[in-house]
């Protein structure tokens, strides 16, 4: 059997084409698995600050906001849990803690006296004081 160049260029041409496919198909694929490791990562460390953040405004209700993330970031980088599971990104960003801040105010956890830049646990009776101060203030 005779193959011609031109039939042999053809047949590389597609075995070339078939192993780069098949090395992006891979390399999809384990892309894909670090960002859902990722994923599962930020979730993970989303919900230690939360709860860093709960733990921080049951001692110190009626805090200020930058005087909370500042608590956080003590809380967090003192716990060996968080530090592994952050690995390389290191410390938790002010604005990450703001960020977990307001989520946990829009499901109704925390508040926050805007006027008195002071936050609390949604139902602590500091927090129940201060609404009700708030709403006097108000009138």
């Amino acid at each position: 059997m005779n193959i011609t160049k031109k039939k042999l260029a053809k047949i590389i041409t597609e075995e070339v084409s078939r192993h780069e496919q098949h090395a992006k198909r891979h390399q999809l694929e384990k892309l894909i698995k670090e960002a859902t490791l990722l994923e599962g990562r930020m979730s993970e460390i989303h919900t230690m600050v939360g709860d860093s953040i709960l733990y921080v405004l049951d001692s110190n209700p009626g805090i200020d906001g930058l005087g909370l993330v500042r608590l956080v970031q003590a809380d967090l980088d003192g716990d060996e849990e968080f530090v592994m599971i952050r690995g390389p990104m290191g410390t938790v960003e002010e604005e990450e803690i703001f960020a977990v801040m307001d989520d946990l105010q829009e499901d109704g956890q925390v508040w926050m006296d805007v006027e008195e830049d002071a936050w609390y646990t949604s139902t602590s009776p500091e927090a129940q004081a201060a609404q009700e101060t708030q709403v006097q203030r108000n009138m």
